[in-house]
């Protein structure tokens, strides 16, 4: 039985051998990395969300004085969702670059730049801006 499972994984490697090479898949995998993470980005990041916030809670404000359209309702549940999965996310980035641990402070740095993405598509399509 082993014999049967060594000699199909060896056929299995050396025809898939010609496809990808070990070039090709480190740069799959680092291709969305910015290495590393500096206090400038994070200062960047945070500044981005603290204008987020405070453009959502504007907007918040004349959605609640009814001084624009109701549908502004689902717009602020939907920016809010944004900015609260940010926080905890901003927080843990914040440790991650005082202690220099690069690994995750690229994979919070990204998931932070994506809802900051997110949010700013959102706020257009809806006019929030």
């Amino acid at each position: 039985m082993k014999k049967i499972l060594c000699a199909t994984a060896i056929a299995l490697s050396l025809t898939l051998g010609g496809c990808i090479t070990v070039g090709d898949a480190i740069s799959v995998v680092t291709t969305d990395v910015k290495n590393p993470v500096t206090p400038t980005m994070l200062y960047n990041a945070e500044n981005a969300m603290i204008v987020a916030v405070s453009g959502l809670v504007a907007y918040k404000r004349a959605c609640i004085a009814k001084l624009i359209d109701r549908s502004c309702r689902a717009v602020v549940v939907q920016l809010q969702g944004y900015t609260r999965k940010a926080k905890p996310i901003l927080v843990e980035l914040r440790v991650f670059v005082r202690n220099n641990d690069q690994v995750n402070a690229i994979k919070a740095y990204n998931v932070v730049t994506r809802l900051i993405a997110n949010f700013k598509q959102t706020a257009a399509r809806a006019g929030a801006v």
